[in-house]
């Protein structure tokens, strides 16, 4: 199993996210993006994301809030709250997230989802 911490760039901020890849299964394979819940890349995030490359796909665990997660809930929910109020801020995460995934040789380009939590 393929398990590698990817380091981007998005929304200027650095990102941290897990990529999961079964490394027995030859060529590319369709592409999962998984968002995490609301305190950010954490332990059930990264399990979904590997569970999802134990069965076939290649998924990346996905950071919204720079860096892998939030440090408490007094530094999160402003950001959280910046989120749901600037679309476009929620976007470029996300793009930044799926550009990295797509960068991945295990990864069909033409075969992309998305899944999330919170």
């Amino acid at each position: 199993m393929i398990a590698e911490t990817l380091r981007y760039e998005a929304d200027g901020l650095n990102m941290e996210g897990e990529f999961y890849a079964d490394d027995t299964k030859a060529g590319p394979r369709p592409g999962v993006l998984v968002f995490p819940e609301g305190f950010g890349l954490g332990p059930h995030t990264k399990s979904r994301a590997k569970r999802l490359a134990e069965i076939g796909y290649a998924a990346l665990a996905c950071d919204l809030f720079g860096e892998g997660s939030m440090k408490s809930l007094d530094v999160g929910m402003p950001i959280i709250q910046r989120l749901r109020e600037d679309c476009m801020a929620t976007r470029a995460r996300a793009r930044g997230a799926l550009e990295t995934l797509l960068t991945r040789p295990e990864v069909d380009k033409t075969r992309i989802a998305a899944i999330g939590f919170c």
